[in-house]
């Protein structure tokens, strides 16, 4: 479930549990995500509580729960640059507990599972609830009819239900137009391909940040030993006298 963050500018949030924690914030436009593993979480939040000495299962419940239901924070800071967003989250439990996260920008494709999706699901929904409500007032004005011709309660007050008022005073959803009649079949099959193509973009971001860490030396990983066998020998060079000149050595030779 997405939970408000703040009004303005918006910012929502939404924290699911699988393998970890993923959690995910948008402001309508954008969205940002970053995925924890259980002892990441953990590392998370003992870094974002420095010198909090507690039990590391009620560390994690708490943890938890400030994700879960962010509707009580204590404080709240959002800054964002161009790719990325930081936010810094306490929440009061018997202590502050506070939670700073990093999170990277997502894909087009997951925006669209995350919020799009969603949100065409909810209208769906709502149109076809719409459509019962719609038909049962019908059908109660079509009882009540049959009720005051049989000189039944000739003064009953209730106002026979105007379907064209009502369609007029609710008339937003037809600026979407078709937008909205995609049936749910088809709505899924989009939703499974964005899937896919979201997990390769994330696949393909993983092993471009190994790629980059390889390339920097860890210090576990020192240049290794080098044996004597392993060392190359240059051949010895004797030094070359120059103390005697040109001129004397070729005089040297021709005596000979």
């Amino acid at each position: 479930m997405w939970h408000k963050l703040q009004e303005n500018p918006p910012y929502f949030l939404l924290t699911t549990q699988k393998n970890g924690y993923e959690v995910y914030i948008t402001d309508y436009v954008t969205i940002w995500f970053v995925y924890l593993t259980n002892d990441g979480f953990l590392t998370c939040l003992q870094d974002s509580n420095f010198g909090l000495d507690d039990e590391t299962s009620k560390l994690i419940k708490n943890g938890t729960n400030l994700l879960l239901n962010p509707n009580e924070l204590r404080n709240l800071n959002i800054a964002k640059d161009e790719s990325s967003l930081q936010v810094s989250m306490t929440k009061r439990f018997e202590y502050p507990l506070k939670i700073k996260l990093k999170l990277s920008e997502g894909c087009r494709e997951m925006f669209f599972n995350k919020v799009t999706h969603n949100l065409l699901r909810t209208v769906i929904d709502l149109t076809s609830s719409q459509k019962e409500l719609r038909h049962e007032m019908k059908k109660k004005d079509r009882e009540i009819d049959a009720y005051k011709s049989n000189n039944h309660a000739r003064y009953l007050k209730t106002e026979r239900f105007n379907d064209n008022n009502h369609m007029e005073r609710h008339s937003i959803f037809k600026e979407s137009g078709d937008l909205l009649t995609t049936p749910e079949s088809s709505l899924e099959k989009i939703a499974a391909a964005a899937s896919q193509k979201e997990e390769m973009v994330q696949e393909n971001l993983k092993s471009l940040k190994i790629k980059q860490e390889s390339h920097i030396p860890m210090e576990s990983q020192s240049a290794p030993c080098l044996t004597s066998s392993s060392i190359k020998q240059e051949p010895k060079v004797e030094p070359r006298d120059t103390s005697i000149s040109p001129r004397k050595k070729r005089k040297q030779l021709l005596n000979y």
